[in-house]
C-alpha cells in the first residue's frame, strides 16, 4: 500500500507539470512575434579611465528619443581602425560603460547597439575613434660601485630603492600608440620627501622630447636628477590633446641615502684662568687645520671645560689643579671653522660649577653646534637622510659612568631604536705618556676602558670615539667596528703640557653606509705649535705611532694603517 500511493503521486506530478507548459505556451508565443527594433543611442563619447598601472575606457552615450520601443540593454562593441569586423566587448543596462578589454597602446572605433526585450538590436550608433594610451617610465640608476665603475641598478622598481652612491638617472619612456606621442606633449614629474620629514611633495617639471616611434630618454646627473638625499618619486606624464586623453606613468621612486662621513678631534679648550685666552672668537686657532674640518658631514670634538662667565673654581689651585674657563664667545668661533657637536662628558666640564656648565651648553647650541655627553642624554642629528645618534660617557660625577656597563648596554640600545648610526665619545684614560698604550683593566680610577668600548659595540654602537690621555692611542676592530681610543690634544691656548707626545694629535674620519657599516676611513696626523695650534703632520710621524701603538696593544684585532693615513679591516 505505501508503495502504491507513492507511484500515484508522481504520475499526478507529471500531469500538472505538462499542463502548467501547455498552459504557458500561447504567453511564449506573444513574447516570439515581430517587434519594431530599438532606436540607436545617440552622443557616444570615450574618456580614459582606470590607473596609470591598469588603464580602462570609460564610454557614455544617449538613450533614444522620447516615445521609442522601450530598451532592455545596450552593446558595446569594437573594431579596429578600418571597421572591418566588429566584436562585442560588453552589455548593460545604464547609459555608461567602463571596460579594460581595449589594450592599452591600441586604436579602436567604438559603437553603441540598443537592444530590446527579445534580443533584437538597433542599428549602430556613429563609430566613435578612440586611443588607449599607454605610458611606460623606467628609471636607469647610474651607481658607482667601490671600484669608480659605473654601473646600472634598479631598473624597475617595485618598491623604493636605497641607494648609497649615485652619478645620475636615466628616464626611459615609451607611449604609445605613436599618433599619441606625436600629438601630446611629455614632462617629468617629480615628489621629493625631505630627509627627517614624511610626506612627499613636488617639485619642478622637467620638461621630455618625444622621438617619432614615441620614445623618451632624458639623462640627468645625480644633481640635476635628485638634488638632494630623500625618496623622490618620478613619473611620465602625457597631456591631452585633440586625438588621445592624457595618460601617466605609475610612479617610481628611489631613497637616496648617501655614506655620512663623520669626523673627530680630541680634546679642545680655548682658555684658561691661569693663561688668557686666544684672540677673537678663537677661530685663528684651527687656521691650519680648517679644511680637515669642514670636510665630514658631521665634525665631533671634545670640549675640555666652560665657556661662561663667573661660577666658582672646583679646587683652589696646585700643581695638578687646572681650571680651563673661556668666554662664551669662543663657540662661535668653534661653529665657523667646522665643529657640528661637542661632547662635554670630561673631567672638566664642571670646572666653575653646574652653571657654568649650563652656560657652555647655552653657547654652544646658541651657535649652532649640539652638545652631548650631559646624564642620559641621546643626541639625534640628522645628516642628509641618515640619523645619527651621539652618547658621550666619562669617569666623573655629572656624566654617564662609563665603568657602569649595564648602563652603556641600556643607553646605546635607546640610541640604536632611535638612530640609523649610533656613536659613542669616551673621556677615560691614564694622562701623558704612561697611557700611549690601553691596559687590559682599570686605568688608575680613570675608566675600564676597553671593557667600555666591547661593551658599547657590542650593544650596536658604530663607532667609538676617545679622549682624555692628551696622547694619541692606537686604534682597535671590534666586530668590524673602528675604536679610536685617544687622538690626543687637539687645540688649546697654553693649556696643555707642549712638545713630545703632547704635540702629537690626529683628526679621525669614518664613511658609514646608512646602516653604520664602515666603508672607509682616514687617520689625520697633526701637531700642535706654539700656544696650541693644530697643523696637518707631513712628516708622517703621527700616522706611524698610531699604528705601531695599534699593533702593540691589539694585535690581529687592530685595523691596517697605511702610511697616507687609511684605514682598512682586517
Amino acid at each position: 500500500m505505501p508503495a502504491r500511493s507513492c507511484y500515484l503521486r508522481r504520475i499526478a506530478v507529471v500531469i500538472a507539470l505538462f499542463a502548467a507548459s501547455f498552459a504557458a505556451a500561447p504567453a511564449t508565443a506573444a513574447l516570439a512575434s515581430p517587434v519594431s527594433p530599438p532606436i540607436a543611442p545617440t552622443g557616444v563619447a570615450v574618456a580614459a579611465a582606470g590607473t596609470p598601472a591598469a588603464p580602462a575606457t570609460r564610454v557614455t552615450w544617449a538613450p533614444a528619443a522620447p516615445g521609442a520601443d522601450p530598451v532592455a540593454a545596450y552593446a558595446l562593441q569594437a573594431a579596429d581602425p578600418t571597421g572591418a569586423t566588429w566584436t562585442q566587448v560588453a552589455t548593460t543596462t545604464a547609459l555608461e560603460l567602463t571596460t579594460d578589454m581595449l589594450a592599452p597602446g591600441s586604436a579602436y572605433l567604438i559603437r553603441v547597439l540598443a537592444l530590446d526585450t527579445a534580443g533584437a538590436s538597433s542599428a549602430p550608433s556613429s563609430a566613435v575613434p578612440v586611443t588607449v594610451p599607454r605610458v611606460v617610465l623606467t628609471l636607469d640608476w647610474h651607481l658607482r660601485d667601490a671600484r669608480g665603475l659605473v654601473r646600472e641598478g634598479c631598473a624597475t622598481i617595485a618598491r623604493p630603492c636605497e641607494f648609497v652612491t649615485l652619478t645620475g638617472v636615466t628616464v626611459r619612456g615609451d607611449i604609445t600608440p605613436i599618433t599619441s606621442a606625436r600629438a601630446g606633449a611629455a614632462r617629468i614629474e617629480r615628489l621629493h620627501r625631505v630627509p627627517g620629514t614624511r610626506s612627499l611633495r613636488p617639485r619642478a617639471t622637467l620638461p621630455a622630447a618625444i622621438d617619432g616611434d614615441g620614445d623618451v630618454r632624458v639623462a640627468l646627473t645625480s644633481r640635476a636628477a635628485l638634488n638632494e638625499p630623500g625618496t623622490w618619486c618620478y613619473r611620465l606624464a602625457v597631456d591631452a590633446s585633440a586625438t588621445t586623453d592624457a595618460a601617466t606613468s605609475a610612479w617610481q621612486c628611489a631613497r637616496w641615502r648617501p655614506a655620512v662621513t663623520i669626523g673627530w678631534a680630541g680634546d679642545t679648550t680655548l682658555g684658561s684662568r691661569a693663561y688668557g685666552t686666544p684672540p677673537g672668537d678663537g677661530s685663528g686657532v684651527f687656521a691650519g687645520v680648517r679644511r680637515e674640518l669642514t670636510a665630514p658631514d658631521l665634525m665631533v670634538g671634545n670640549y675640555e671645560g666652560t665657556l661662561s662667565r663667573g661660577g666658582s673654581p672646583r679646587c683652589s689651585g696646585g700643581a695638578l689643579c687646572f681650571i680651563f674657563q673661556g668666554p662664551p664667545r669662543m663657540a662661535r668661533g668653534l661653529r665657523t671653522v667646522g665643529f657640528d657637536v661637542m661632547n662635554v662628558a670630561n673631567n672638566h666640564g664642571l670646572d666653575m660649577g653646574s652653571d657654568a656648565r649650563r652656560q657652555t651648553v647655552r653657547a654652544l647650541t646658541s651657535n649652532g653646534i649640539a652638545v652631548t655627553g650631559l646624564p642620559n642624554q641621546i643626541t639625534i642629528k640628522q645628516v642628509a637622510d641618515t640619523r645619527v645618534a651621539l652618547v658621550g660617557f666619562g669617569f666623573t660625577v655629572g656624566v654617564m659612568d662609563l665603568n657602569d656597563l649595564a648602563l652603556v648596554r641600556h643607553t646605546v640600545q635607546r640610541a640604536c631604536a632611535a638612530a640609523d648610526v649610533v656613536v659613542v665619545l669616551h673621556h677615560s684614560g691614564i694622562e701623558g705618556p704612561r697611557g700611549a698604550h690601553v691596559p687590559g683593566g682599570d686605568e688608575e680610577g680613570r675608566g675600564r676602558t676597553r671593557a667600555f668600548t666591547a661593551a658599547a659595540i657590542d650593544a650596536g654602537a658604530d663607532v667609538v670615539f676617545g679622549s682624555g690621555p692628551h696622547v694619541v692611542r692606537g686604534i682597535e676592530q671590534h666586530r668590524n667596528r673602528l675604536a679610536f681610543y685617544s687622538t690626543g690634544n687637539f687645540a688649546s691656548w697654553n693649556n696643555f703640557a707642549r712638545g713630545g707626545l703632547s704635540s702629537q694629535s690626529g683628526i679621525a674620519t669614518v664613511t658609514l653606509d646608512p646602516t653604520g657599516a664602515l666603508q672607509s676611513a682616514r687617520y689625520i696626523g697633526v701637531r700642535l705649535e706654539g700656544p696650541g695650534r693644530p697643523v696637518p703632520d707631513r712628516s708622517g710621524t703621527v700616522v706611524s705611532r698610531v699604528a705601531q701603538l695599534s699593533r702593540s696593544d691589539f694585535g690581529r684585532r687592530a685595523p691596517r694603517i697605511a702610511r697616507s693615513g687609511r684605514i682598512t679591516l682586517r
